[in-house]
């Protein structure tokens, strides 16, 4: 297995989060030195929304919200799928890529309720690290309906930094309605998410033939998404989840928590 460069490392960290690919040692840079200037934004667009589509997904598994100072506390992963024709991404050979978080919420007074999460881990030399947090509130007190579905609003920001190469920030916007029935709470949401990539990186030649080349890049996008989801509590305090993300890129979702309304 030949090494990877810093700049295939980092990309494929963050598209795999969990293991690295063999390419030849330039083959991944190259390929996106031959698009002109003008066309580099487009052909790294499918990376910059399929990251941020693993980011913003797993935001919430009910549209209720906690009592003041209920909470939960749990694992989550957001498994995003990779189809072809993707243009840089098929560099890469990704069919699906994971973003694992550990998550916590707390409750707070006139139905809000505030979250954060993230990961942080080390490869080789190369450290990344996802931060984000998060407000939800509750509109039920508004809907004078009796055993009317809870229905939530959600803002989100979250921040990814994969070493001196790769920054992004991502904000959220999301729309949730869910009901219980015992044990069993179907949800589901509506969200438009915000990304910006920052790509910063310095190609040097390990031969000394070539000169050195800079790559500078800023993209944004905006993607939209579609959610639905079931959560089960199999025993007190114990929740299981699992959703599914429809849009340009499709995510399922899984995770556990220990949650006190």
């Amino acid at each position: 297995m030949k090494r990877c460069t810093p700049i295939i490392l980092l990309l494929v960290i963050v598209f795999c989060a969990s293991q690295v690919i063999a390419q030849d040692d330039n083959n991944l840079f190259d390929e996106i030195k031959e698009y002109a200037e003008a066309e580099a934004e487009e052909a790294l667009s499918p990376v910059v929304q399929a990251f941020g589509t693993g980011v913003t997904g797993g935001l919430y598994n009910t549209a209720k919200t906690h009592g003041v100072l209920g909470f939960d506390v749990g694992v989550r992963a957001m498994m995003v799928t990779i189809s072809n024709g993707e243009g840089v991404l098929d560099s890469v050979d990704i069919s699906m890529f994971p973003v694992p978080v550990i998550q916590a919420s707390v409750g707070l007074p006139m139905d809000f309720e505030v979250m954060v999460r993230g990961f942080g881990a080390k490869f080789d030399d190369e450290t990344i690290s996802l931060f984000g947090v998060g407000v939800k509130k509750n509109f039920n007190h508004l809907i004078p309906v009796p055993a009317f579905p809870d229905v939530s609003a959600m803002i989100a920001y979250h921040k990814f930094k994969g070493s001196d190469i790769l920054t992004s920030s991502h904000l959220s916007f999301d729309l949730m309605v869910s009901k219980s029935f015992v044990i069993v709470t179907p949800y589901a949401g509506f969200g438009i998410d915000r990304h910006s990539m920052d790509i910063e990186y310095t190609w040097v030649d390990p031969y000394n033939v070539l000169p050195d080349e800079n790559l500078d890049l800023s993209i944004k996008e905006t993607t939209t998404r579609l959610t639905l989801g079931l959560n089960v509590t199999p025993f007190p305090f114990v929740k299981l989840f699992a959703d599914y993300n429809i849009g340009k890129f499709s995510e399922i979702t899984a995770g556990l928590a220990v949650s006190i309304r």
